[in-house]
């Protein structure tokens, strides 16, 4: 003590030591916590929602004009292809400047391709890919499906570029018939209440197609079909392309629609009814101008506009 009672130098750096300290260890537990509850992201995204019909985002309507992407190049097999980052900016820039706002894959993108995605103003439907032809009645089929659901969407949850799942892609009407209808819808359900937990709010469905009309599970938020200017021959005879989209959107009971695959088949293989792969490129341009495509010049267009009716 000095004179005038005041603490020493020695006693003031000690406790000024002492303060420093206990500062330090609350900022790294305030580090700490947030570190355990993990991204933030999630509680402040906008979230879109499925209603009357439409998307929803802000109290505005969302109109998804969307296309299907898939990094694999011409000759590559789409179980061989490979994702790099330069490759997804690549596409990302020009699927935007093709006037798109929405990709659809059949795997999902990991953070990294949703990010580049946001970057290019890109939302996302991401895909989980399911079995078409699997054991969709068997629990330990299901068991795995809710596993794989589970991790995929909570490896992402909360991103701001998705827009929605769809959980499965196109199941086999033999196989759904085989293994019933009621243990498919199950299977979705279970799926898709997977996908919501890891990732609160965001819209789930799966992709139809024609010839499984009588599957519906009306839990699932959305409705989405994969339908081809070329199948079901016999009915697009009769309606058109146009009824065919309105008839599954009159299946949709409310829900939103998305057409989720459309135009000319590019498969290896002959052209056949109902199934015209094979197509040369000179094939696929003489494909869209005959009979039900004229409907059809821009398929995201005439979509667009049905949905614009209802506004």
């Amino acid at each position: 003590m000095s004179e005038l009672g005041l603490p020493t130098r020695a006693r003031r750096v000690r406790r000024l030591a002492g303060v420093l300290a206990v500062l330090g260890l609350y900022v790294a537990g305030i580090f700490a916590f947030a570190w355990r509850q993990g991204p933030t992201t999630a509680a402040v995204r906008p979230r879109c929602e499925a209603r009357d019909g439409a998307f929803w985002q802000d109290g505005e309507k969302v109109l998804v004009k969307g296309v299907g992407y898939d990094p694999a190049r011409p000759g590559e097999l789409p179980w061989q292809r490979t994702r790099s980052k330069e490759l997804l900016e690549t596409d990302f820039g020009a699927i935007r400047a093709a006037g798109f706002n929405t990709v659809r894959v059949w795997e999902p993108l990991d953070q990294a391709g949703l990010d580049a995605a946001s970057r290019h103003g890109l939302r996302v439907i991401q895909g989980l890919w399911i079995d078409p032809e699997g054991k969709l009645a068997d629990p330990a089929f299901r068991e795995a499906a809710v596993k794989r659901a589970t991790e995929a969407a909570k490896a992402t949850a909360g991103h701001p570029a998705v827009l929605a799942w769809l959980v499965m892609n196109e199941p086999r009407p033999a196989t759904v018939l085989e293994q019933g209808l009621e243990p498919t819808r199950t299977l979705l359900r279970e799926v898709a209440a997977a996908v919501r937990a890891a990732d609160p709010g965001v819209p789930v469905g799966f992709a139809s197609w024609p010839g499984l009309e009588m599957l519906d599970e009306p839990s699932l938020d959305f409705v989405a079909a994969n339908l081809y200017p070329f199948r079901p021959g016999k009915l697009l005879d009769a309606v058109g392309y146009e009824g065919l989209v309105r008839l599954w959107q009159a299946r949709a009971g409310g829900r939103p629609f998305l057409v989720s695959e459309f135009g000319v088949s590019v498969a290896p293989g002959t052209i056949a009814p109902d199934a015209p792969g094979g197509a040369t490129e000179e094939e696929q341009a003489e494909a869209r101008s005959e009979e039900h495509t004229s409907e059809l010049q821009s398929p995201c267009n005439l979509v667009c506009r049905l949905l614009l009716e209802k506004k």
